[in-house]
């Protein structure tokens, strides 16, 4: 079946809480957003483009990077929006050859 990831992304806080959470990646705010790509979404695309059901999920509080890790800036910093595109298109590219 299909595999749901949420992409979790940690901010800086004072609070805690107490909660037990199980997560297939974390990032720190180091974390590039090549990291993130290959890690979280190439996964999920290439079993997408090969027939099955997949979803990512950016999820966080307010000012937690959410908006910067999909879409992202220009260059290295482009998020995982653009990121696919490109990694869909270089995959149907190749195909077509």
């Amino acid at each position: 079946g299909g595999d749901i990831l949420i992409l979790v992304i940690i901010s800086s806080s004072t609070q805690t809480t107490d909660a037990s959470l199980s997560f297939t990646n974390v990032f720190s705010p180091e974390s590039s957003q090549e990291e993130v790509f290959s890690r979280t979404a190439i996964p999920v695309l290439d079993r997408f483009l090969a027939g099955e059901s997949g979803l990512l999920v950016a999820y966080g509080v307010t000012c937690s990077g959410k908006t910067h890790t999909v879409i992202g800036g220009e260059g290295v910093e482009r998020g995982l929006l653009p990121r696919s595109e490109e990694h869909t298109s270089e995959l149907q590219s190749h195909h077509d050859l």
